[in-house]
């Protein structure tokens, strides 16, 4: 039989299309906004910012959410979303760490 009996849900792919601010302090801490679209609002939603642990996201729509920057030394790292903790964007969306003041 076609399908087989599998359920399937279609869900938009998630995209990252641009963050606000594009850097922060490598001492961490600032709000980071993702723009982009298909942001699920999950139980586990969360941001990763290069390859550091994910961080708590706070969803506003599916094309806003919000994440607090985790300490990290300075350079480029791209910045993702997931709305349940494990299937991340692959946008590339560039954040930048920059040396405290």
């Amino acid at each position: 039989s076609a399908g087989g009996g599998i359920a399937f849900e279609f869900r938009e792919q998630a995209e990252v299309v641009s963050v606000r601010p594009t850097q922060g302090h490598a001492l961490g801490g600032d709000w980071i906004d993702l723009i982009g679209s298909g942001f699920g609002n999950g139980p586990e939603k969360a941001c990763r910012f290069g390859l550091n642990a994910p961080v708590p996201a706070i969803w506003y729509s599916a094309s806003h959410v919000s994440c607090r920057s985790p300490p990290r030394h300075p350079g480029n790292v791209t910045l993702e979303f997931a709305s349940d903790g494990r299937a991340f964007t692959a946008s590339g969306a560039s954040f930048s760490y920059v040396e405290a003041m």
